[in-house]
């Protein structure tokens, strides 16, 4: 056997067999016949032939179990699809059939999501295999389906998002700890895969920002807030009225009392002093209607009359209520009793002002068994000549109380009247009567407890931003439905507030919207099932890092399940760099 340039050539005293060096199957087999027949050393046969001694004991049992051919070459590469499995072709196959229009990124996205490991490679070249390819898009005007909404969705957290939205996102672990989804869901009448909740969950981060709306100046640093609410784009004015037209002031009432439900099992509340306040918010809307003054020197406008419930020692709100033409502020104020009486369950002290000094609020209260109430009275000529003829106990220097019974007119009980004195001198006293249903410490209720109603006007100046100081349209059910979801942004605001330094607790809302929410750099990006939101030179006095680093893990030590249903189950965790 000789080796020339382009042949090996087989010889013999009868003469030369040529064998082409590409002809694989005959090379073998001469190798075989040279070892075998005449008898040439296996060293020097691989040598001459190229194959290593290994080989060519693979090739001899290949032959003896199969003759020629076993001998021929096959393809290389595996001998079976190890990753695309018949499983894994068929759930291809199957989201291609649910959504003809889903790319491979998402069917990928998909896959990997429920644990298969899959490359968007894999997943294409099973689509071409199939026929299953995608044609090209007509460019329409059509409207989200709970499938498109999905898709374009998933499409988006395909590619990698950066914004500066992104500190929302610290939100989304204080929702699923309180439970909004659900109310979402129960207030709008969706399911997980409706778009009506996501709508929803846009107006509650619209509140979380303290801005009317990010619809007006809608471009791309909105990328990542769209996607906070499962939507693939930020929803229209049009869609948002709908939403808001459709519901009714029974369902926001509804909301209110599950929410404060939650809230209540959550220790938000202390539930034992309680205050009452009417809220006036100025309002742009068109209709003819009074406008009125705040102070005697500033300009008249119109304003939309509201009522809110306060927990007097936490500062949290309890629920509210909106005063119309037909809502005195008797009516608003027993409207959110029941409320309250929905909500909590221990008994308290309600606190109002003097506008609530009326016969139906006081009989109403003296009949219930779980609420008193406490209030300031006017001082007329008839209370202050009771006043004057009482008999005082002195508390401390030119302080002094009394407590007598009080028959007001329309009432049907009798009132305990508590008379505060000031001064020490008899003709510069000066008095300030108190009007309750119940009575246990005179001093304490006085003193200490009434002052904590000035808890309500701190709720106001802190917390009115994110949603109770601004009213475009007086649609009573479309203003309830906002400022119900509202109370949803403050209670996740709640929480995260909880988990920041001293210092960064009394920030207003406002602040901690600029300086936290929609002012800190980020990206995010989708790792198997978990959306890895990560946050650019957060400030580390913040502590953020230790209360959302491995979300997932945390969550499910709190008995949370981590996983959020308006984004499709994905996990989210955070990255501080």
């Amino acid at each position: 056997m000789e080796n020339k340039s382009d042949c090996f050539y087989l010889g013999s005293p009868s003469g030369m067999f040529s064998i082409n060096k590409d002809d694989k199957l005959t090379l073998k087999l001469a190798m075989l016949i040279e070892n075998r027949c005449l008898g040439i050393p296996v060293t020097e046969v691989v040598k001459k032939y190229g194959f290593s001694r290994s080989r060519f004991y693979q090739i001899k049992r290949a032959y003896a179990k199969g003759g020629s051919e076993a001998l021929r070459e096959g393809k290389r590469g595996p001998s079976r699809n190890y990753k695309r499995t018949d499983t894994v072709v068929n759930q291809i196959i199957r989201h291609r059939f649910l959504d003809p229009d889903t790319t491979p990124d998402v069917i990928t996205q998909k896959m990997r999501q429920v644990g298969y490991d899959i490359s968007k490679r894999s997943v294409e070249r099973t689509i071409t295999e199939y026929g299953f390819n995608q044609t090209k898009r007509k460019i329409q005007r059509c409207v989200f389906t709970p499938i498109r909404v999905e898709r374009e969705v998933r499409e988006q957290l395909a590619r990698k998002v950066s914004s500066n939205y992104l500190g929302l996102w610290l939100l989304i672990p204080e929702h699923l700890r309180l439970g909004s989804w659900d109310l979402v869901k129960s207030w709008s009448g969706g399911s997980d895969e409706d778009i009506e909740p996501r709508l929803a969950l846009q107006l509650i981060h619209e509140s979380a920002l303290c801005v009317s709306g990010v619809r007006p100046t809608r471009s791309l640093c909105h990328q990542g807030f769209e996607l906070l609410n499962g939507l693939p784009d930020v929803a229209t004015d049009k869609s948002i009225h709908e939403l808001l037209e459709t519901s009714t002031i029974a369902q926001s009432q509804s909301l209110q009392i599950a929410l404060g439900k939650l809230r209540y099992s959550r220790g938000h509340y202390d539930g034992k002093l309680l205050a009452f306040d009417p809220h006036r918010i100025a309002t742009y809307t068109r209709r003819i209607m009074p406008a009125k003054k705040s102070k005697p020197n500033s300009r008249a406008r119109k304003v939309l009359q509201t009522f809110f419930c306060v927990d007097a020692i936490t500062g949290q709100p309890i629920a509210s209520t909106i005063g119309s033409s037909a809502t005195t502020t008797s009516k608003a104020a027993l409207e959110l009793k029941e409320l309250m009486k929905s909500i909590l369950s221990d008994n308290g002290l309600v606190m109002a002002d003097t506008e609530h000094a009326t016969a139906k609020i006081l009989n109403a209260f003296y009949e219930d068994e779980q609420f008193d109430i406490l209030m300031p009275m006017f001082v007329t000529k008839k209370i202050k000549k009771i006043m004057q003829g009482l008999t005082y106990q002195r508390q401390w220097a030119g302080y002094a109380l009394a407590e007598t019974s009080y028959r007001m007119q329309r009432v049907n009980y009798p009132l305990h009247l508590i008379a505060q004195r000031s001064g020490e001198i008899e003709a510069e006293y000066q008095y300030k009567p108190f009007v309750a249903t119940g009575i246990s410490d005179l001093l304490k209720m006085v003193s200490e407890d009434f002052p904590e109603r000035w808890t309500i006007e701190e709720f106001f100046n802190f917390e009115a931003a994110i949603g109770w100081n601004r009213a475009a349209t007086m649609n009573l059910n479309i203003r309830y439905g906002k400022m119900s979801l509202a109370l949803i942004a403050q209670a996740a605001t709640f929480q995260l507030r909880q988990k920041l330094p001293k210092p960064y607790k009394v920030w207003t809302a406002k602040h901690l919207a600029d300086s936290l929410f929609h002012s800190i750099d980020g990206d995010l990006k989708v790792k198997d099932d978990t959306i890895i939101v990560t946050l650019y030179n957060v400030p580390e006095n913040l502590n953020l890092k230790r209360h959302y680093g491995n979300l997932p893990q945390k969550l499910e030590k709190e008995g949370v399940d981590p996983r959020i249903p308006w984004l499709f189950n994905f996990k989210v965790d955070f990255r501080f760099k």
